[in-house]
């Protein structure tokens, strides 16, 4: 076996079987990618390349060296894992308005309101009776106060 460089980047390397499994798939599909590059610019020579790659895909599997990567490489791709990939959920935009109602969903949504006054359901403090009633009581002793201090 001799030294490969390419010609276009200056990247040499020796072609023998002591390199490793990564450096050997990097020149292949670096040499690949240059071919395909040239060959995909006209019709003729794509079609002309898919069938060179077919004959060298046949011509490659007959090739046994006795190399035990080969036999790991078969052994790999007779697993059974998959690993699926799924769409994220749906999530909605960000200021996007919240969807209308109808009104049986407001009435049931809002529930039975307890007053925090007097205990009732049906109201809350800001329309209860005896809240009003207190108010009005503490109106007419702020204004009977105010009568009797402007008088002294």
């Amino acid at each position: 076996m001799g030294c490969w460089q390419d010609p276009t980047s200056g990247f040499s390397t020796n072609d023998s079987s002591s390199t490793s499994l990564m450096a050997r798939h990097g020149l292949l599909g670096h040499k690949a990618s240059l071919i395909v590059d040239e060959a995909a610019l006209t019709a003729v020579q794509s079609t002309f390349l898919m069938g060179e790659f077919e004959s060298l895909h046949l011509r490659v599997k007959e090739i046994d060296d006795g190399d035990n990567i080969g036999i790991m490489r078969h052994s790999c791709t007779n697993r059974e894992e998959s690993h699926t990939i799924h769409d994220p959920s749906v999530v909605r935009a960000k200021g996007c308005g919240k969807r209308l109602k109808f009104s049986k969903e407001k009435v049931m949504s809002k529930g039975n309101r307890q007053c925090g006054i007097c205990g009732q359901n049906g109201h809350d403090k800001r329309m209860c009776s005896k809240r009003n009633e207190r108010l009005v009581v503490d109106e007419y002793l702020f204004e009977y106060q105010y009568v009797l201090f402007s008088y002294c």
